[in-house]
């Protein structure tokens, strides 16, 4: 990429994230492909793709989130910080984060 001109070094930066977008989504790969291309897919699970057949079982990592911002914000983890530094914490990052919201992590 080095020697391209500033716009095709983005371009080809963009096409990598996409592209690792693709190979990391735990959605199902159809509706993940059909969304790129402006098309939609209904069904959450269609059954044929390694997503699909294999879920990435998923957990809520609200303490692991609270420590990671922690340590982000205040250098330290979030049993360490004060009330008022706990509670900004909290508010940032809730206990009961919903099934819907991006904050919860999956693994494999």
């Amino acid at each position: 990429m080095q020697g391209k001109p500033v716009a095709e070094q983005d371009i080809g930066r963009q096409l990598l994230q996409e592209t690792a977008a693709y190979a990391e989504t735990s959605i199902c790969r159809r509706k993940f492909l059909l969304h790129y291309f402006g098309e939609e897919y209904e069904p959450e699970n269609c059954g044929k793709c390694d997503n699909c057949l294999h879920p990435r079982e998923r957990v809520k990592a609200v303490n692991e989130l609270r420590d990671d911002f922690s340590r982000n914000n205040y250098g330290k983890p979030f049993a360490s910080l004060n009330e008022e530094q706990q509670e900004i914490v909290k508010t940032a990052i809730p206990q009961n984060i919903s099934e819907a919201e991006p904050k919860d992590v999956t693994k494999r």
